[in-house]
């Protein structure tokens, strides 16, 4: 419906209502009225004033609210489910924009319980918006206490962290996911919250975002207050690159559900190791080191009188090289025989091409976005330095120049106390020195800023 301008808005983004020839619908009151009829409609509601940018704000007393009527000030985003959250956002603009809106969304948690969430933009009379919750429910019965909806765990948080990674500051959101408050984070170190197991990690990508500026994503366990741990992905940014005092900003993303599946999919990896014993294939299950973990009762059938202990074992137990070449890198693109006997007994055969193990797994690592399977595909890779440049990674012209007799790499590869003995010894002329002040300040902060805090051999 359609007053003097207000435009009811569905979740589809339609207006609704037919206008009569001067633009507004016969009958229709006036858009004050209209909100009161709004609010008296819906006396159990959740209300909540919000600025231009969605933010909220306290609610003019002159808004004319019910007894029964529930202030809400939270963000709504954190009680529906996470894939709703966009149809809160166009509910919004859409209001803001065009005056009213209204859409259907589905509450965080396993139970599917709906609710009606509308939006009148009052900022000509009271100078807010205002959002109104109702319920869902058959013959407006809410299935669920709005005034006593609990918003989920935000999955996004921000510590501060100063430039030896001291927690100089955190968000609401932080202290909603740990449990800590902020008194009881700033100050420490922020490994004092990480898993033992991960601080390696963390170490190594706080070194290389102090060394570069940029920071790549890793995946690491904080601690809670109440004592468990929380997976989340950080990622660090400085937030003021001038000055010796340089401070960062750590972005934390909650992804425990994610890991919650992965380990779920180690289950299913047991579950399907006990279902190989039913097939009537023979299956094997390779370890990093090329040893054998797991042969099936058909393999070991199929492998009679062999002694299979290690990748060599298997592919001797498989016949001469060539046939050991065809399981590794297949037919080339040339289709083979391959004949059967299906389960009544009958002979059956067709003509495929076979890719091959080691193809597979290099086509499989360079088209999956899974992090788990890259993970478990690099079990089977190895790293070997250049032949040429002996992992130095550099051109030839690039390793041909020395300072003081030193090249780039040797340099790097020198532990930062002894970097920092190097540079303090390094004899220039003046005009070199001028040229490389600035070059050598910054390599002899981020060196002592190493050495600083403990990791300097």
């Amino acid at each position: 419906m359609q007053h003097l301008g207000w435009k009811m808005i569905g979740a589809d983004g339609q207006t609704g209502g037919r206008p009569d020839s001067g633009g507004r619908p016969a009958g229709e009151p006036s858009r004050l009225a209209s909100l009161e009829s709004w609010l008296v409609e819906h006396p159990a509601g959740l209300v909540c004033a919000l600025n231009d940018e969605g933010t909220p704000v306290d609610i003019p007393l002159t808004v004319p609210l019910l007894p029964s009527h529930h202030v809400d000030d939270r963000s709504f985003i954190d009680l529906v489910d996470a894939s709703e959250s966009a149809k809160v956002v166009s509910a919004f603009l859409a209001a803001r924009n065009g005056g009213m809106s209204r859409t259907r969304v589905r509450l965080a948690g396993n139970e599917p319980i709906h609710l009606t969430l509308l939006y009148f933009d009052a900022r000509t009379e009271y100078g807010v918006l205002l959002r109104l919750v109702v319920p869902d429910g058959a013959d407006g019965e809410s299935k669920v206490a709005l005034a006593e909806l609990g918003a989920t765990r935000p999955r996004l948080g921000i510590i501060e962290k100063n430039n030896v990674s001291a927690v100089v500051g955190i968000n609401e959101a932080v202290t909603l996911m740990l449990g800590w408050d902020p008194e009881e984070m700033i100050g420490r170190q922020t490994l004092d919250f990480i898993h033992p197991d991960d601080q390696v990690r963390a170490i190594d990508n706080w070194m290389e975002f102090i060394r570069v500026g940029t920071s790549h994503a890793v995946r690491v366990r904080y601690l809670c207050r109440g004592g468990s741990w929380l997976w989340v992905e950080i990622s660090n940014e400085f937030q003021d690159m001038a000055g010796p005092d340089r401070s960062a900003l750590c972005q934390m993303i909650d992804i425990s559900e994610e890991m919650a599946a992965t380990e779920a999919l180690r289950h299913s990896e047991e579950l399907l190791r006990r279902i190989t014993e039913t097939v009537p294939v023979g299956i094997a299950e390779l370890a990093t080191d090329r040893t054998v973990t797991y042969c099936n009762t058909q393999l070991r059938v199929l492998l009679a009188g062999y002694k299979v202990a290690s990748l060599e074992d298997l592919l001797a137990a498989c016949g001469p090289e060539d046939s050991r070449e065809f399981f590794l890198y297949g037919t080339n693109g040339e289709r083979i025989q391959i004949s059967y006997r299906n389960r009544f007994g009958r002979r059956r055969s067709y003509a495929t091409q076979f890719e091959g193990i080691v193809p597979s797994l290099e086509r499989r690592y360079r088209e999956t976005d899974s992090d788990y399977s890259r993970e478990k595909i690099e079990e089977y890779m190895t790293l070997r330095p250049c032949p040429d440049c002996k992992g130095a990674r550099l051109k030839p012209e690039s390793r041909a120049v020395l300072v003081s007799g030193v090249a780039i790499h040797e340099f790097t590869h020198l532990p930062a106390r002894r970097a920092l003995a190097w540079i303090d010894a390094l004899e220039l002329s003046d005009h070199d020195r001028r040229i490389a002040r600035l070059v050598l300040r910054e390599i002899q902060e981020r060196l002592r800023f190493l050495e600083n805090v403990g990791v300097g051999y």
